[in-house]
C-alpha cells in the first residue's frame, strides 16, 4: 500500500518563494547540486504553481501529476510524496529539500542564478544515470 507524507520542507519552499519554478526547472536545478539527487527522483519533481492549500482543486490536480513523480512541490507552500512506506516518503523530501538548501545558499554565495555556477552539467548528470542504470525524465 502506498503512503504518502506532506510537510512543508523549508528549503523547497523558500526556493520556490525565490525563483520561479517548473518542473523541469526545479528538477534539473536540485540534480545539478546534488549528485544523489538524480537516483533519489530520477522521475523529476512536479510543481504545481500556487493554489489555495486544502481545496478539491489542488488535491485534483496533485492526483493527476502523481501518475509520473512521486513528488510533487506545492508552490511558495509545501510538498507530498508517496512511496512504499513513510520513510521511503521522508527520505525523498529530505533529498530534495536538502538539494534545495544547497541550491538556496549557492545562490546566496554567488548572487547569480544556481545554473550560472560551476554545478553538475547535463553531460555530468547523464554520467551519473548511465553508470546506475537510472533514467532522468528531463534528460
Amino acid at each position: 500500500m502506498q503512503q504518502n507524507l506532506h510537510n512543508h520542507a523549508t528549503n523547497i519552499v523558500l526556493y520556490s518563494l525565490l525563483n520561479e519554478v517548473t518542473s523541469e526547472s526545479l528538477t534539473r536545478d536540485l540534480w545539478s547540486v546534488l549528485t544523489e539527487s538524480i537516483v533519489v527522483f530520477p522521475d523529476g519533481i512536479d510543481v504545481l504553481p500556487w493554489m489555495v492549500p486544502g481545496t478539491e482543486e489542488i488535491g485534483k490536480e496533485t492526483a493527476k501529476l502523481l501518475e509520473n513523480t512521486r513528488l510533487v512541490v506545492w508552490a511558495k507552500h509545501g510538498v507530498l510524496s508517496t512511496g512504499i512506506n513513510y520513510q521511503d516518503c521522508f527520505g525523498l523530501i529530505e533529498t530534495a529539500n536538502k538539494a534545495a538548501g544547497f541550491a538556496l545558499e549557492l545562490q546566496r554565495i554567488s548572487g547569480k542564478p544556481v545554473r550560472e555556477n560551476d554545478v553538475l552539467t547535463e553531460e555530468n548528470v547523464r554520467d551519473v544515470c548511465k553508470a546506475l542504470k537510472v533514467n532522468g525524465r528531463y534528460l
